[in-house]
């Protein structure tokens, strides 16, 4: 398969189902930011080894990384069908148990870390740093789905999505943890 087509040259591309479309349409802006997620998703995968994740236990946290990067190629497969065309039951599913591992993953790290009380600001180690700039692609995503809620029907990748940063954020704080850094505490 070669890599350049040519056929992108004039500011269109194809969906799925071979019809074409402007790449200022609100799918293809979509499947940007899903792509960009999922780029920064890997950088995630790809700082963990600046810790031995065997010994931290975080081998866990890779498969999900990896788990949520199958996922957003498959939510993004959806985006670039047709509207006309039903949802693949398979992708809510997918979402829904995705989703659940996500929670089961925030409650355990909530049990290291230190209660709430105070919003804390984005930063500590590099590896939490980029979690927490990873959370922040999440809510720019959520709030372009949510502004375009009419073109896309999949209301389980809305929850998925405002999950999803919920981990990140989840995320940066055992990592923080895990570094010997305590949250970084906003002072107004």
């Amino acid at each position: 398969m070669k890599i350049y087509t040519k056929t992108g040259d004039k500011g269109q591309t194809s969906l799925l189902n071979g019809v074409r479309v402007d790449k200022l349409d609100v799918r293809i802006r979509l499947l940007g930011q899903i792509d960009k997620l999922n780029a920064y998703v890997g950088m995630n995968i790809a700082n963990f080894d600046e810790i031995d994740i065997a010994k931290e236990n975080l081998l866990k946290q890779v498969k999900l990384l990896r788990q949520i990067q199958n996922l957003l190629f498959e939510v993004g497969t959806e985006i670039a069908r047709s509207n006309s065309e039903a949802i693949n039951s398979n992708i809510v599913d997918n979402i829904s148990y995705t989703t659940t591992d996500m929670e089961i993953q925030i409650d355990d790290m909530s049990l290291s870390t230190s209660e709430l009380k105070n919003f804390i600001l984005p930063g500590g180690t590099k590896i939490a740093s980029f979690a927490h700039l990873t959370r922040t692609i999440v809510r720019e995503i959520e709030i372009f789905f949510i502004a375009h809620g009419d073109t896309f029907e999949i209301e389980e990748f809305n929850i998925f999505l405002n999950r999803l940063s919920d981990y990140f954020f989840s995320l940066a704080r055992y990592l923080n943890l895990l570094g010997g850094l305590e949250d970084i505490v906003w002072k107004p």
